[in-house]
């Protein structure tokens, strides 16, 4: 592909994407299956930091729920456990947002967000640094970050 161009390589994975598109466009119609369209943007990350380590999904499974949440118009909003300073009126689209989100995620690698014990009191870090979660056993919390207990 080299030889030909950029710009003919660009057109021929166009016409393959385009393709793909219509033969999942032609079956669902054969088949009455109703397909919606959505825009993938941010999916990846809305699935990373919501819905992996809560229902214990590989990265890509949570971006297809993120994105089937997103056809059944569910909520996008970041979790206030996130520190994002988001004003109440919201000036902005939620997407700037999940910008903001994914700046200062940039560089953490993606099994960082199993460590974190699910249905716990988290202190969520989102510069990628030590990462610390407590939860409650028989009355007393356990800092999981260094294994010492508290009192």
């Amino acid at each position: 592909m080299k030889e030909q161009g950029v710009r003919y390589s660009r057109m021929l994975s166009n016409f393959a994407y385009t393709k793909e598109a219509q033969m999942l466009e032609s079956r669902c119609n054969r088949w009455g299956i109703q397909l919606i369209q959505v825009n993938p943007a941010y999916s990846s990350l809305i699935g990373l930091t919501k819905f992996m380590r809560q229902y214990g999904l590989s990265s890509d499974t949570a971006a297809a729920l993120a994105l089937a949440r997103r056809a059944l118009y569910k909520s996008e909003r970041i979790p206030a456990s996130y520190g994002i300073g988001i004003p109440e009126d919201r000036p902005k689209h939620v997407w700037s947002y999940w910008n903001c989100v994914g700046k200062k995620l940039k560089g953490v690698p993606r099994h960082r967000f199993f460590l974190m014990v699910a249905n716990s009191e988290s202190e969520v870090n989102l510069l990628g640094e030590e990462v610390v979660s407590t939860t409650r056993l028989s009355g007393k919390s356990r800092d999981t970050s260094d294994g010492r207990r508290n009192s």
